[in-house]
């Protein structure tokens, strides 16, 4: 179960810490799937059509326990280098939202 909310800087790189609390029960990678105007992470993937699996990808959690998120992630969600990003427990899932 994923409650509670964190925020995280995206560094030079495009990768950003991803928070302990999360990080615990992901085993080493996540699934990023954009969906509906909402970034969201799954530790396991959940069940999705085959119209849906474009829009998911599989990203390694680095030894330093961060993140890198793709151009087209960061394009998504209008990222840019030194921007906070804020994780959303959702119970089932984490759902990222740049800090306005």
């Amino acid at each position: 179960m994923f409650i509670g909310q964190y925020e995280n800087r995206v560094d030079k790189k495009g990768r950003v810490v991803f928070p302990a609390a999360f990080r615990e029960r992901c085993r080493g990678s996540v699934f990023l799937w954009w969906h509906r105007n909402v970034l969201k992470i799954y530790c396991e993937l959940p069940v999705i059509t085959s119209k849906e699996a474009p829009f998911v990808i599989e990203i390694q959690i680095d030894s330093q326990g961060r993140i890198l998120l793709p151009e087209r992630q960061r394009k998504f969600l209008a990222i840019e280098f030194g921007d906070t990003l804020i994780f959303s427990g959702r119970l089932t899932h984490i759902e990222v939202a740049r800090q306005s």
